[in-house]
């Protein structure tokens, strides 16, 4: 029978644990450096926090970290640590050969249950992307880890330089409920699907992945639970020899005050610069950055002294430096904010004319196809009951996502075009 769990607070977050993935291997102990007086120490030679540059990402191997390493280059460096069997993601070293990848991945090595490096016939394919030589693509694997995440440098020789790596790769969820089983493991389980009003026609993918819902089987230990998450918040997982791991991401709460999807996020008089390819996945859409930012956008909920507060998540790191924004969440302005978004989306719907193809309509007077109307109408419509219901924050953040869409179409939101979701929007006669 399952208990809910009495969530207790923690004084500090739990130490970061190491991580693994779904082929077994042996837990290792934490790298550590060696101290001048010859015992070891846990402190890192130095914290790299990867970051975007455009759309590419500044890793380890960049040549600014070259004095890091023995060898010429950041590069070589990091390459010797892999053939040594020392750069570990999460935990378990990227295998320092294709015979160790045979070995002890034969389907391929994961991070978080995903597969990130894998032998297909005579090559290797990390990212989609093929390589011939195992060690060009075990070096694929380290350059795949997404901006804004830690990658801790470690001199275990006592050279001053650096010959282990330890790198934390996080993904975000917004836990719903934290149960326990009988053995007193904890049940973390985000919103399902079902949860959700029943989707209208045009609408795609809420979630890109499907870790922590029913049926998909993630149990955390305690020693592994960030007690202080709640539900709600946005939490940080990742796959460990100990198992799934959970910390609670760091909360900046206040107005939104300015935005660029792609580029930074600010708050209370702080930009926080964007993380490229850091996972979502788990996130509905409309907690995901990007499109979180659309929608407050469109119906003129930021940039204002007086917005309704928002909370922007962030990943924590040792180094104290913030980590990638790893979402948004409403929390309790989820309401009034979605209230605002109906006022206007009644509003601009009562005013919209319906037409097959804008003939007729005089210039500048908004118009919609029959289609359109209808979808709008629906959207708005299933808005106001989970309005009406109050239900969960999350389901208010998305229904007023789809608004946005309904409304605005969804040819502006890259997510939304990736996730397969269809919608017209309004038009203006004449243009």
């Amino acid at each position: 029978m399952y208990q809910r769990l009495l969530v207790t607070f923690l004084a500090s977050l739990m130490p970061l644990a190491v991580m693994g993935a779904a082929v077994p291997q042996p837990a290792h102990p934490p790298l550590t450096a060696a101290a001048s007086s010859g015992s070891s120490v846990t402190k890192p030679l130095a914290a790299v926090i990867t970051k975007s540059e455009g759309r590419a990402i500044r890793t380890v191997t960049d040549s600014t970290y070259d004095g890091l390493f023995a060898a010429p280059s950041a590069e070589a460096g990091v390459r010797d640590i892999i053939k040594a069997g020392r750069f570990r993601i999460n935990g378990f070293a990227i295998p320092a050969d294709a015979q160790t990848l045979a070995k002890d991945w034969p389907k391929g090595y994961t991070v978080n249950g995903t597969v990130w490096l894998a032998k297909e016939g005579d090559h290797y394919v990390v990212d989609k992307k093929t390589y011939t030589a195992y060690d060009d693509a075990a070096l694929a694997v380290v350059k795949r880890i997404p901006a804004g995440l830690e990658i801790r440098i470690y001199d275990q020789d006592g050279d001053h330089h650096g010959d282990a790596i330890e790198a934390s790769v996080w993904e975000a969820i917004i836990p719903q409920t934290l149960d326990t089983d009988d053995a007193g493991n904890i049940l973390v389980r985000r919103l399902s699907a079902s949860a959700y009003p029943p989707a209208v026609p045009g609408e795609g993918r809420a979630y890109d992945a499907s870790h922590f819902t029913e049926g998909s089987g993630e149990k955390v230990a305690p020693e592994n639970m960030d007690a202080s998450i709640r539900p709600g918040d946005m939490a940080l997982f990742a796959y460990t020899p100990s198992g799934w791991t959970l910390r609670r991401a760091i909360p900046v709460t206040g107005p939104l005050q300015a935005a660029k999807d792609h580029r930074y996020y600010q708050l209370n008089g702080v930009r926080y610069p964007d993380a490229m390819r850091f996972s979502r996945d788990n996130l509905p859409i409309s907690n995901r950055c990007g499109e979180f930012i659309n929608t407050l956008h469109y119906f003129k909920a930021m940039h204002r002294p007086e917005a309704p507060a928002v909370t922007l998540w962030l990943v924590p790191t040792s180094s104290g430096q913030p980590g990638a924004p790893a979402g948004f969440t409403s929390g309790d302005s989820a309401a009034p904010l979605l209230k605002q978004a109906l006022r206007q989306s009644w509003q601009q719907l009562a005013h919209t004319a319906i037409s097959t193809d804008g003939r007729g309509v005089p210039a500048g007077k908004p118009w919609m196809t029959p289609s359109a109307y209808h979808q709008a109408a629906e959207v708005i419509t299933a808005a106001q009951k989970v309005y009406d219901q109050r239900q969960a924050p999350v389901i208010m953040d998305y229904e007023r996502y789809l608004l946005y869409l309904a409304l605005n179409g969804g040819q502006d939101d890259i997510g939304a075009r990736y996730a397969g979701y269809d919608f017209e929007g309004i038009h203006q006669a004449g243009h």
